[in-house]
């Protein structure tokens, strides 16, 4: 049980630290963007994920990953109260999809202003030239399989041809297609403080 002297002083140390608490100051932000219900997102914290072999051979690797988990501010076109401080942000479409935008600090009234851009029709286009080049490239590869299946016709020009129109559409559609449809969108946000 604690004795009356030690009570007093818990209470002294309590008295002092809350004595010191000063009033926490808030800006204004507003934020604003070209796309229409763009996020304004904050960083909450990372994740780190190791995963190592299973087997110590010399082909193991140990990989890494960081995800960055992120806390919706606002949707654009907005107006929000932030305490004072460096905040590292990020804006977005979708929670699942934020793009980090840097570390900005926030000490006096302002404007966040975001540019994003959207590659959705370039990975829709790309998702497309992959199906069809895809399924082209295999049925002329099938088709010269099919005809030159015979060890006489192998070098018939029909059979090079198709096999050679299917390799190249292979390599010019389908491949850049892959390369189309991982495209990411990008954006940028800029800070205007009030003057």
């Amino acid at each position: 049980m604690l004795v009356k002297e030690e009570l007093f002083i818990i209470l002294m140390i309590v008295v002092l630290k809350c004595g010191n608490i000063s009033a926490q100051q808030f800006v204004k932000i507003k934020f604003l963007s070209d796309m229409p219900r763009l996020g304004l997102y904050k960083v909450k914290g990372r994740s780190i994920g190791v995963s190592s072999p299973l087997f110590d051979d010399e082909s193991s690797r140990t990989y890494i990953t960081t995800v960055t988990h992120y806390d919706l501010l606002c949707i654009s076109p907005c107006e929000i109260d932030l305490p004072v401080g460096n905040y590292e942000l990020g804006v977005g479409l979708d929670p699942k999809r934020v793009i980090n935008a840097g570390v900005f600090t926030l000490n006096s009234p302002g404007t966040l202003v975001a540019k994003y851009k959207s590659r959705r029709s370039i990975r829709i286009a790309g998702l497309s030239l992959f199906g069809g080049g895809f399924a082209l490239s295999l049925a002329l590869i099938i088709s010269a399989i099919a005809i030159g299946g015979e060890e006489e016709k192998i070098d018939s020009p029909l059979v090079v041809g198709l096999m050679s129109a299917g390799c190249g559409l292979f390599l010019f559609v389908v491949i850049p297609g892959i390369i189309m449809s991982f495209i990411p969108d990008t954006a940028e946000l800029e800070w205007y403080p009030q003057m």
